[in-house]
């Protein structure tokens, strides 16, 4: 059984979602961005302004969106997940939610169960920012939601 030992460096990245009235920021932890897309980690570490301003802008975004993004790469937390190598980022995709009998999350919450992040409700709002992103394990369990 491996230990969870949350973060305690502050988050190092900003993301400004949106623009006028609905730009948001976020403060997130660049490591975990990383983690869950190709493309943000591409962004972050090679030589590219975003990663060495620490700053990502996604202008023409909706920040309700970004942050169910956060939400599902990022379920428990940011935290690490002790392995016999050391501390490392445990695989963010395998504690993703979702839920298999295709009902949405409103049907889940009315019976008294505990909806998942990704739900039908959900699903296709997030699918283009997966795709984009290069997230295919995350596709998968979109395809398999649809």
């Amino acid at each position: 059984m491996s230990e969870v030992k949350r973060i305690s460096q502050p988050p190092d990245v900003t993301v400004v979602v949106g623009s006028g009235r609905s730009k948001q920021r976020f403060e997130c932890y660049g490591a975990l961005l990383s983690a869950a897309s190709p493309v943000l980690d591409a962004m972050l570490s090679s030589g590219m302004k975003e990663g060495m301003k620490r700053r990502i802008e996604f202008a023409k975004k909706d920040p309700a969106v970004w942050s169910l993004f956060l939400e599902c790469i990022d379920p428990a937390g940011a935290f690490l997940a002790q392995r016999m190598d050391g501390w490392n980022y445990c695989d963010y995709y395998d504690l993703l939610k979702v839920e298999t009998d295709y009902r949405d999350g409103e049907e889940a919450e009315a019976s008294g169960e505990k909806s998942s992040i990704l739900n039908r409700s959900n699903v296709r709002s997030l699918v283009p920012l997966f795709h984009e992103l290069q997230m295919d394990k995350y596709l998968e369990k979109c395809d398999h939601i649809l």
